[in-house]
């Protein structure tokens, strides 16, 4: 291609042949490929001799757009743009607007002035007045979104693309991985489990009472007809039927009661693993919480004005809250009166150093087609622009920009199934001191039935020595 050949040319070329990159600029600007603004295109290395040969004279003439400074309307979202400590307006956008539209497209001949910060819409709708109030005018609107694809007018603006998201971060609380919490789970599932229980508990019952009623004629061995007696040996049958097949101790002899068991043991099989499996899925719904993070349904806090990320959000199901910036969206995350943030990837590499435990990325959601720029009235600003953004093969360095980030790093990734291990590991405090206390309980219940045996012996004993002294006594 033409283009790239002239391109390859300028790009090993030497700022010392002024004459040569004057005759590269002006093939460039009457080449088939239509590059209309070709200082745009211009890498660094090239900028201060393509000045110094063109001059601002030659430039403003050939470009009336850069003979007065570029009046930028703006709506402070950091770190895109903002004020800083001393007043001035810094931040990604304003420069990129001067890397691009200043020193590159204008050679440097004009500046950014920036009006007083404004509301986000009022900085679009100051732009209908009338031509009268100049004082709201401004030649460029930033920040402005657009989604790729689509037609490039934003509120009846042109619109040029400065830069683009490439991911959301959901930043949450991270859960503890303890065992206790486990063990709390487990418990509190059960306790919430109820309901089943008290079902099981009264359908045993009645379970017992039939089989009481059908067997205490014919099999009063294990059925006694006293009650409570009965019913009790009923209830037992029944329940631990429900629970396995019995253990033998009590089985029907009668054809009905033995058909009802077959019915009772499939239903009570039924409702003790209707109450497993409630426990179960209590303890895998923790455990998932902790493996894989999901918005849904919780009130995410993020900065306002951002489609990008409120788009991200609703997508999750879950609900937007909007927050003016990032310090009051960590106090609201740290007080809990939101569950979690989302932010985009460009403010993430400005604030992940103040993200701090317990909190870390939980969730990274990459976005294609979303882009951030400038809209302006001048179809000019945004043919400046977009013959950079086509033909500059340069990537940006930006005094605002951070160090490149490995993200991967940053995000929380709890252990998987070796947290369901750890509860019966031997090296688990919780484990030892319950497999202890089982085993003290074991031997003391062994020690105080050996205990209770002897003393019961001892005292059939002494009752036959006195059984028989009074028999002796009466023969006497």
């Amino acid at each position: 291609m033409f283009f790239v050949a002239i391109f390859t040319t300028l790009l090993t070329a030497t700022p010392s042949n002024a004459g040569d990159i004057v005759s590269i600029l002006e093939r460039l600007s009457i080449s088939t490929e239509g590059i209309e603004f070709p200082h745009c295109a211009l890498t660094k290395e090239f900028l201060s001799t393509a000045n110094s040969v063109y001059g601002c004279e030659r430039v403003i003439q050939q470009y009336p757009i850069c003979n007065k400074s570029l009046v930028v309307a703006y709506s402070e979202l950091e770190p895109l743009v903002y004020r800083n400590t001393s007043g001035e307006v810094v931040g990604i956008l304003p420069d990129i607007l001067q890397e691009t539209l200043i020193k590159r497209c204008c050679l440097g001949c004009n500046k950014l002035e920036f009006l007083p910060p404004k509301d986000f819409m009022k900085k679009f709708t100051d732009q209908l007045v009338s031509d009268n109030n100049t004082i709201h005018k401004a030649d460029i609107i930033i920040p402005a979104e657009h989604i790729d694809g689509k037609r490039e007018i934003v509120l009846s603006h042109h619109f040029s693309k400065l830069t683009k998201f490439e991911s959301i971060y959901f930043i949450a609380k991270t859960k503890s991985t303890g065992t206790k919490e486990l063990v709390y789970t487990l418990f509190t599932s059960a306790l919430k489990s109820w309901p089943l229980f008290v079902i099981a508990l009264i359908m045993a019952v009645c379970a017992g009472t039939i089989i009481w009623l059908s067997d205490m004629w014919k099999n009063k061995e294990q059925f006694p007809r006293g009650f409570p007696q009965g019913p009790f040996e009923g209830f037992w049958w029944a329940y631990v039927s429900m629970t396995t097949v019995g253990y033998g101790d009590r089985t029907p002899s009668t054809i009905f009661g033995r058909l009802f068991a077959v019915v009772w043991i499939l239903i009570g099989i039924t409702i003790f693993n209707m109450f497993t499996a409630t426990i179960t899925s209590a303890l895998n719904k923790e455990l998932l919480d902790r493996i894989t993070y999901s918005p849904q349904d919780k009130d995410i806090g993020m900065i306002a004005n951002l489609k990008v990320v409120e788009n991200a959000i609703l997508k999750n199901y879950a609900t937007p809250k909007a927050f003016d910036n990032m310090e009051k969206l960590l106090e609201a995350l740290k007080t809990e009166s939101i569950n979690a943030i989302a932010i985009d990837d460009i403010a993430y590499k400005k604030y992940y150093p103040t993200i701090r435990p317990p909190f870390a990325v939980q969730l990274e959601l990459p976005v294609n087609g979303y882009s951030i720029g400038f809209a302006c009235n001048n179809i000019t600003l945004k043919k400046m622009q977009d013959t950079f953004n086509r033909n500059s093969m340069e990537i940006l360095r930006l005094p605002t920009n951070t160090k490149p980030i490995d993200f991967q790093s940053q995000l929380h990734v709890p252990n998987d199934m070796p947290e369901i291990t750890k509860v019966f590991s031997i090296k688990n405090k919780i484990f030892v001191v319950t497999i202890g206390t089982v085993i003290g309980i074991s031997v003391l219940g062994v020690i105080a039935g050996i205990l209770a045996n002897r003393c019961n012996k001892k005292s059939k004993s002494h009752k036959k020595k006195n059984k028989d002294r009074i028999e002796l006594v009466a023969q006497d």
